[in-house]
């Protein structure tokens, strides 16, 4: 299933978007996401799990990753809140919402993670990948998202779900567990 969505603001999008390139400097993320191509290329079922159906396993990995951010229940408010919009045809806000919250809340956090765990080329891959990003939007966003017409909406389809739901699995994986 894929999520269609209201274009709100471009540069977030593709701000927002562009954060995940942290990951292309971790080894075992990396091997984490051939391997999930590598299985939806071979299983069928792993193909309607992460390509036709993705989007309750995006939502669930949208949850717990953002709980590292806020905590469980105010993870859950977002997300839900977000899904009430949704559902009563106000993409616009439930857009609006979410951009906001990551470019607020989610991107600070993830600076100050990686300020604390010592990763300053992640630091500086995510600072000047983000600046790309603000600085030229749509060669981001044409990359990445199908707009529809007039680019009042995109796409979030099975692929860009299955690599959101890696890079959450990825980062889950690796996050040191206090004892």
């Amino acid at each position: 299933m894929s999520l269609t969505l209201s274009n709100t603001n471009e540069r977030a999008l593709a701000v927002v978007t562009i954060h995940g390139i942290v990951d292309v400097l971790s080894p075992a993320k990396l091997l984490l996401y051939a391997a999930v191509g590598l299985a939806i290329g071979l299983s069928p079922r792993v193909q309607r799990l992460l390509l036709d159906h993705p989007t309750r396993l995006f939502f669930v990995a949208s949850w717990v990753h953002f709980a590292e951010d806020l905590g469980w229940a105010p993870s859950a408010a977002l997300h839900l809140a977000v899904v009430g919009l949704h559902t009563r045809q106000r993409t616009d806000a439930a857009t609006r919402l979410m951009l906001v919250y990551i470019l607020l809340v989610h991107l600070p956090c993830l600076f100050w993670r990686l300020a604390r765990e010592g990763a300053t080329l992640s630091t500086v891959l995510l600072l000047g990948a983000l600046l790309t990003a603000a600085r030229t939007p749509s060669l981001v966003n044409d990359l990445v998202h199908s707009f529809g017409p007039d680019r009042a909406t995109f796409t979030l389809g099975g692929w860009h779900q299955a690599v959101v739901i890696c890079h959450v699995v990825g980062h889950e994986l690796s996050r040191p567990r206090s004892s």
